[in-house]
C-alpha cells in the first residue's frame, strides 16, 4: 500500500504557489524531471519520491535480468543492503523510505498501482513494543480497512538474509518485518502486480531475498 505523499501549504498566501507547483509536477512527469527530495542521508536525492513523480523503468516485454545485471545498494542509515537491477534505480521518498519501481505497460498515472513491480523499504522505531506487537497492529489495520471481506493472512515466521522476522500478506501485497537493532525494525512492502506475466514477481522476489541486515 504505497500511497502518494501530498504537499501541504498555507491557504491564502500560497494559493498561487500551489497552482504553479501542480503545473510543475505535471511537466516534471512528462519530461522525467526529478523533483528535489527533503530526506535521505545516505546518498544525494537523485531520484523521486512517489509513483507518479518518478521516472520508472518501463518493461513492455518480458523482463529478463541476469545476475550480472544486478548491483548492491547499501544504506548505513537504514541498516541494510539490497541487490537490484542496474536499470531499476533506487527511488527516495519524502518519508525516508526507499523503493524500486518498474512501471508495467498498462499502468496509468494518478491511479492505484496495478501493473508493475514495487518494493519499498522503511526503517521504523519499535517504540518500546515487540516486533510481534508491531506486526499485529499493522495486520489489524488492513483487516479494519477491508472489513468483512478482508483477505489478510495469518502472521508467519520468515527468514531473510539469515535474520528471523515476521510477515503477512493481503490482497495487494506482502509485508515483511525484520529487526534491525534493539529499538528499530525494517519493513519491506512488496506490492508487485504482474497481470501481463512479464517477470516482475521474479525480480521482486530476488530483490527481497537479497536483503542483508548490517
Amino acid at each position: 500500500m504505497v500511497k502518494l505523499v501530498m504537499y501541504k501549504k498555507l491557504f491564502m498566501t500560497s494559493l498561487l504557489f500551489i497552482v504553479l507547483l501542480l503545473v510543475m509536477l505535471r511537466i516534471s512527469n512528462q519530461k522525467n524531471i526529478v523533483p528535489e527530495l527533503e530526506q535521505n542521508l545516505d546518498v544525494k536525492p537523485s531520484e523521486t519520491e512517489v509513483f507518479d513523480q518518478v521516472s520508472p523503468t518501463i518493461f513492455e516485454q518480458e523482463a529478463e535480468v541476469s545476475d550480472s545485471d544486478y548491483e548492491i545498494y547499501t544504506s548505513e542509515n537504514m541498516g541494510f543492503s539490497v541487490e537490484h537491477p542496474k536499470n531499476v534505480p533506487v527511488n527516495f521518498y519524502e518519508d525516508g523510505s526507499i523503493g524500486f519501481l518498474i512501471k508495467g505497460p498498462t499502468q496509468e498515472t494518478e491511479t492505484e498501482f496495478y501493473d508493475g513491480m514495487v518494493v519499498v523499504f522503511q526503517k521504523m522505531p519499535l517504540e518500546g513494543k515487540t516486533l510481534a506487537v508491531i506486526v499485529e497492529e499493522n495486520r489489524s489495520i488492513y483487516i479494519d480497512i477491508q472489513g468483512a471481506e478482508a483477505n489478510v493472512s495469518p502472521i508467519k515466521n520468515v527468514n531473510v538474509g539469515g535474520v528471523e522476522g515476521l510477515n503477512f500478506s493481503e490482497q495487494t501485497g506482502e509485508y515483511i518485518f525484520l529487526p534491525v537493532s534493539t529499538d528499530s525494525y525494517l519493513s519491506i512492502a512488496n506490492l508487485t502486480s504482474d497481470p501481463g506475466e512479464l517477470g516482475y514477481e521474479k525480480i521482486a522476489k530476488k530483490i527481497v531475498e537479497s536483503v542483508k541486515i548490517l
